[in-house]
């Protein structure tokens, strides 16, 4: 600012006139200053508002109107909970002066309220200001995050559902594995029930077949410990072929021969089905004797403790 002396009384310079100059020189930069801000004010992209101290919409830009689907002119007829979410608006008198009080402790993340009741996730930042008059106020900006809110959301669902999708795969591969452990296992209790059973032919190859009663013991016992079982007989047939008769019964639990079994028979006549079965020289399989077409004649008589 320069200001010129104007000559007064005696040469000296005329107070009033300078005083005048220096006050309009001011005048005009506070009203360029005040043209600019409300220009900013005016064409700033983010909402903002001045709401005074008793919650009135003072001033309001034309991005905040935008935001909420207010006109200017209904917001500024307007308490200011009606941009407020539901739980503010409760208490709007003691969050107001919870805000002038100290606004550093509020969160950013708000959502604000539109025309049409629907919320909208904005960043909002509080400025409490006091007037020279002692009167108060609070400029409020917002700006709209709902676009990242939701992108935020949408990454998070993505992250959910390939969570998801790695546990499903995961559970997958882990039950395939085990499947493998179990067929290799199996696989393996195979291999060492053939190679027993191999050994265990090579041994009865080796038997003294003079001893019949003792061979026949080592035979019985054998195939028990082979097939995993606990009963394993002889059965001869009578001359006739009309009946047959227990020779030799092992236990396998007991690791002996029963020889209560000794001398028990079955005959054709009680049971056609099993003796057609046995004497067509082919392999009876009965997994199930009781319900097997060629054994169940005999569940009652002899299966059935």
């Amino acid at each position: 600012m320069r200001v010129n002396f104007i000559p007064g009384t005696a040469g000296r310079a005329n107070p009033a006139l300078v005083h005048s100059q220096i006050m309009e020189t001011t005048r005009a930069s506070l009203e360029v200053e005040r043209d600019i801000l409300a220009t900013v004010f005016d064409v700033a992209r983010i909402g903002i508002c001045v709401i005074d101290q008793d919650g009135r919409f003072v001033h309001v830009n034309p991005a905040f109107c935008a935001l909420l689907g207010y006109r200017m002119e209904e917001l500024l007829e307007h308490y200011y909970a009606v941009a407020a979410p539901p739980a503010v608006a409760a208490v709007a008198d003691k969050f107001l002066q919870a805000i002038l009080a100290d606004s550093s402790k509020l969160p950013r993340e708000w959502q604000i309220r539109r025309k049409d009741q629907s919320l909208l996730d904005a960043l909002v930042s509080f400025k409490p200001i006091t007037r020279a008059n002692g009167r108060q106020y609070v400029v409020v900006t917002f700006s709209d995050i709902s676009d990242s809110k939701r992108a935020q959301q949408q990454i998070e669902e993505l992250n959910l559902a390939l969570g998801m999708r790695i546990a499903e795969r995961t559970a997958e591969l882990e039950q395939k594995v085990t499947s493998l452990e179990r067929a290799e296992a199996e696989a393996r209790s195979r291999t060492g029930k053939l190679l027993l059973f191999r050994d265990q032919l090579y041994d009865l190859a080796r038997l003294n077949k003079t001893d019949f009663d003792h061979a026949l013991r080592v035979t019985l016992a054998t195939a028990a410990d082979t097939l995993e079982v606990e009963r394993v007989s002889y059965w001869r047939f009578a001359e006739d072929m009309e009946r047959i008769e227990c020779r030799a019964l092992y236990r396998r639990r007991l690791v002996a021969l029963d020889r209560a079994a000794v001398g028990v028979t079955i005959t054709r006549q009680h049971h056609p089905n099993y003796f057609a079965a046995i004497t067509s020289n082919r392999p009876v399989v009965a997994s199930h004797a009781q319900e097997h077409g060629d054994t169940r004649e005999f569940s009652l008589s002899y299966l059935v403790p």
